[in-house]
């Protein structure tokens, strides 16, 4: 295997989704190309409706029915699209694991948290029920749970957002994955709550040389965060880059118009910008790039051709006619 896929923990290569029925087909991803090497947090930004979370659905198999996906991705080595499901499954906690946005839906309320915990990690680590326990007792520590005896005895509606959130933390890292990916999963919680979570998933990420996929609309969090940021836009991922540059110099002008219409301190009163037009209907997407409606570059180019991927400097692609790499956000 060449060095550099061996330093890539998850691949992904002209990755679809579609869902179809008799009237029409929605095609939530349209052909994307996503790489994240081992010991990186890739935050991944886009609106609602972009086609974030079917990605990372995809990357663990988890599409649901009748969504198909066409495409590859490997992760760890291991090809998921195509793969059956017995093997995928073996793949899930141990290779990689996910934090969903709603803790409180993530959990089953008729059980225990230390129930919970210590069936997927008997699942996954083959243990008994004491060892089980154990391992429980030091995730839950591990995401400074006070108490974590006594949190692993509660079911979940005794627990707050932010201690659920820990909770659902330590369950995605209890079986040691090499994968975390973390779906908005701070958009529940109030701001402080939400600045501590992502400080412990930055310690976590730190400590344990995790390899974090990070979805979130909240630019200040990938600005923090992320060492690497990838926009998506109707389907498509249409710029991917250092986080620092990328965000000092956006080369596509739908992540410029995402970095101008983040509220600032110190603008006075100036006025909101905000991004005409709304999100296409991915069951009939524009011609040509999708955000040309929306955009104040567009020309006829635009139009007529979808743009491709291209490298526009070290480790930095777009896809776009027109790239605006001087671009100020």
């Amino acid at each position: 295997m060449p060095a550099h896929e061996a330093e890539e923990l998850l691949k992904i290569e002209r990755l679809t989704v579609a869902f179809s029925s008799l009237v029409r087909t929605v095609r939530a991803v349209r052909g994307c190309d996503l790489s994240i090497r081992r010991g990186e947090i890739m935050g991944l930004v886009g609106e609602s409706g972009s086609g974030k979370t079917m990605l990372a659905l995809a990357a663990l198999d988890l599409v649901p029915p009748p969504g198909r996906v066409g495409g590859s991705i490997r992760l760890d080595g291991h090809e998921i699209v195509g793969a059956p499901e017995a093997e995928t499954r073996k793949l899930r906690g141990r290779v990689a694991a996910t934090i969903f946005q709603n803790p409180g839906k993530a959990c089953n309320p008729f059980f225990t948290l230390g129930r919970q915990l210590t069936d997927v990690i008997r699942n996954a680590r083959d243990c008994g029920r004491s060892e089980a326990w154990q391992v429980a007792l030091d995730a839950f520590a591990s995401v400074r749970i006070a108490d974590p005896e006594l949190a692993l005895r509660k079911f979940p509606h005794q627990l707050s957002g932010g201690q659920l959130q820990r909770a659902m933390i330590a369950m995605a890292l209890a079986c040691e994955p090499k994968l975390l990916i973390a779906d908005e999963p701070t958009t529940a919680l109030d701001v402080t709550i939400r600045g501590q979570i992502i400080l412990l998933l930055r310690d976590l990420a730190r400590q344990r040389g995790l390899t974090v996929l990070f979805i979130t609309h909240d630019l200040s969090i990938v600005a923090s965060l992320c060492d690497r940021v990838t926009v998506m836009y109707a389907g498509r991922i249409v710029e991917t880059g250092p986080v620092e540059t990328v965000f000092s110099g956006p080369a596509h002008p739908y992540t410029a118009s995402l970095l101008r219409a983040v509220p600032a301190l110190g603008r006075g009163r100036a006025p909101l910008v905000q991004i005409p037009g709304s999100v296409p209907n991915m069951a009939a997407p524009p011609s040509g790039c999708a955000f040309h409606p929306r955009c104040a570059f567009a020309d006829a180019d635009c139009a007529a051709q979808d743009p491709a991927m291209r490298a526009i400097g070290v480790d930095r692609a777009v896809a776009c006619h027109h790239p605006q790499s001087t671009m100020a956000p």
